[in-house]
């Protein structure tokens, strides 16, 4: 009963410390990078956990990984929360909350060390380098594939305990889900069988170095394991060869590959003793790596391994801990590249176990000779689990703006132009166009992204009325790729608004016929038929739009328009309030909106939107003197003219406001 409590308080107290150093992500929207690309600008998220929805997870390649699980998981939460981050968010933090009491409980299970495996759940709970898997809604991979590891750590303990085929199967059937979240699963297998020599001890050292058979009987044993494991290796290699996601030998050669991965190794373990200045984004470097840097990277981790290899007999947890970080980071430490990072923080999620492993069990001997070790080991414990705690908290809350998080990887790793090209983008997102320029233009230098930086460019270029200079960048994109029919579409955008009709018409005429099913051509052809003033093809357009993307709100807001043209108040007012539940930061839609809501005689829903419209710009002038102009009808002249006082105050040649002023005085 004593040994249940004290469990129990000890997870009551993991939970608080993931509750600490998380409680502020719910709040925070989708990140710049890849979010929208799983999430908020994934059409398949309106399908939810229907039927096509579960066929949509198994059969795509979205994002060059077969990954069904974590679709589902993200389906699941769309099913739940509709596009609200905060329900994606809340999500992560609750598996990884999970993840760590099942850390506790197979840790404990395996050694019988209740307070060492607090200590190791507790580093897992709080450290800083875990916070890009919790707090980035796209690693729900990382989360879902953490909890299906140490579920099947569980099942092994299970299955070491009581041999025979179903809890064999339980094994399996949780790796392959494992597998299917994220394929960084695949080295599972090796470390299961490190975890044969401590803490199972199912082989001794003695066994190691005389009996051979009994190391190979425990590699058969789990040959289904690697068998599944090479296929799963094997076939996400295919495809994220196949996506151009890995890097050829030419582009990054293994002169370059292996120093670099001493060089992350290195990094990897830094980080995690010394957990500051982590960046979101390490860029592949450009210059060769200096011999120093690699050979000194080299030498340190073989140091590591020898001191480790020299105690393998009596501290078998730190060979035990130290193979396990070495291995299973192995599948993404670069030896083949894949992606445009040299590392990144969220590979460490399951690696760092290892390290958390001989932290707890091989700590405490560095206080071996103290007068009351015990004592001296648990307060450095706690010491160290509170002050991590306040650095992982501080991390998290960089988190919650985005644009910021960036600049400071800027900071950290010097010339990122993937950084810059993701604060670009979310620029754009914020419709700060010269923000977007800037970043952009600075963007242009990295390979990979070039075309979609020409891209965003000349939207930023053309939202800001260069439309020229926005034509010549989207030429520049189309040199890249000369059949992209997205870049074409936005080039006929921009020739319509140039006053270019006929070339414009070439264009649109040319993309149509390519019958798109891409969200953003078959916007940009709606746009180009609604600056003709050609409505009817412009709606048929823009229903194309949604029925391809159902989140994308720019399409509701054109609709919105197009009803009032057309005189259909009613629709106008039901897409303006479909394209606020999909992205409230709209101050322009809520302007019309709360006009809308006066033209229906309805004060309160108005005078609300019209505030919300002021709170988000507080530079557009149209909502405060509609506002003015609302409590004048509602009786409310005092409220009215104090709301024009401070606009012409503001902005003293905004006639319109003045004559409202003047009006009413004369009224009273």
């Amino acid at each position: 009963m004593k040994t249940a409590r004290i469990d129990l308080l000890l997870c009551m107290g993991l939970v608080a410390l993931v509750a600490t150093v998380y409680h502020t992500i719910p709040h925070t929207g989708f990140f710049l990078y890849d979010d929208s690309l799983y999430v908020y600008e994934n059409p398949a998220m309106s399908l939810g956990l229907s039927w096509e929805g579960v066929k949509w997870a198994f059969t795509t390649t979205r994002g060059g990984f077969w990954i069904p699980v974590t679709w589902l998981s993200l389906l699941t939460d769309a099913q739940i929360f509709g596009l609200n981050p905060g329900g994606f968010h809340l999500t992560n933090i609750l598996l990884h909350a999970l993840n760590t009491l099942l850390l506790f409980a197979v840790l404990n299970k395996m050694t019988g060390a209740p307070f060492k495996s607090a200590f190791a759940a507790a580093l897992f709970a709080v450290h800083p380098m875990h916070v890009e898997s919790v707090a980035w809604i796209t690693e729900r991979k990382d989360v879902l594939f953490g909890l299906f590891w140490l579920l099947s750590m569980g099942a092994y303990l299970k299955f070491v305990k009581n041999p025979g085929w179903k809890n064999y199967a339980l094994i399996l059937l949780l790796f392959i889900l494992g597998l299917m979240a994220k394929p960084m699963m695949v080295t599972l297998p090796f470390a299961l069988l490190l975890l044969d020599y401590w803490p199972l001890k199912r082989i001794s050292p003695e066994e190691i170095t005389q009996a051979p058979k009994r190391i190979w009987a425990l590699v058969r044993e789990k040959t289904p394991l690697f068998a599944v494991s090479l296929v799963f290796s094997l076939a996400t290699f295919i495809l994220q060869r196949h996506v151009g996601a890995v890097a050829s030998l030419e582009g990054a050669p293994l002169s370059f590959r292996i120093p670099n991965a001493f060089i992350s190794y290195f990094k990897y373990a830094y980080h995690t003793l010394w957990p500051v200045d982590i960046a979101v984004y390490y860029p592949i470097p450009e210059n060769p790596l200096p011999h120093w840097m690699w050979i000194g990277a080299l030498l340190i981790l073989a140091a590591v391994t020898f001191l480790a290899a020299f105690r393998w007999k009596t501290d078998r947890c730190l060979i035990v801990g130290w193979l396990f970080f070495l291995g299973v980071m192995f599948p993404v430490i670069g030896v083949s590249q894949s992606g445009p990072q040299a590392m990144a923080a969220r590979f460490m999620y399951i690696p760092a176990i290892g390290l958390y492993i001989m932290a707890a069990w091989g700590g405490p001997e560095l206080f071996r000779r103290a007068p009351s070790k015990k004592a001296v080991a648990a307060g450095a414990g706690i010491g160290l689990v509170l002050a991590l705690t306040l650095l992982g908290y501080n991390q998290a809350r960089a988190w919650e703006d985005g644009i910021a998080l960036m600049k400071r990887s800027m900071q950290i790793t010097g010339e990122n132009p993937f950084a810059s090209y993701l604060i670009g983008v979310a620029a754009l997102r914020k419709q700060d166009y010269p923000a977007a320029e800037k970043y952009l233009r600075e963007s242009l230098t990295l390979k990979e992204k070039r075309k979609d930086a020409l891209e965003g460019l000349s939207i930023a270029l053309n939202r800001q009325g260069k439309t020229e200079e926005a034509i010549t960048c989207i030429k520049k994109a189309l040199e890249i790729e000369p059949d992209s029919i997205k870049a074409k579409s936005y080039l006929g955008t921009y020739y319509f608004k140039a006053g270019f009709y006929e070339d414009g018409r070439k264009i649109r005429d040319e993309v149509v016929q390519a019958d798109p099913k891409e969200a953003i051509v078959l916007y940009n052809i709606a746009t180009m038929f609604f600056d003709q003033m050609d409505y009817k093809n412009a709606k048929t357009w823009f229903q194309k739009n949604i029925k391809a993307n159902p989140f994308m709100y720019e399409a509701y807001t054109f609709l919105g328009a197009i009803a009032l043209k057309q005189g259909e108040t009613d629709a106008a007012l039901a897409n303006y309030l479909e394209a606020l539940n999909l992205h409230p930061d709209l101050p322009q839609v809520h302007n019309l909106v709360g006009l809308l809501y006066i033209k229906k005689g309805l004060a309160a829903p108005a005078e609300a939107h019209f505030r919300e419209s002021m709170r988000q710009a507080p530079g557009f002038l149209d909502a405060p003197y509609n506002l003015a102009c609302l409590y004048d009808l509602m009786g409310n002249e005092q409220a009215a003219q104090a709301l024009l006082k401070t606009l012409i105050k503001t902005a003293p040649q905004y006639q319109e406001a003045i004559d409202k002023l003047e009006q009413i005085r004369n009224n009273n």
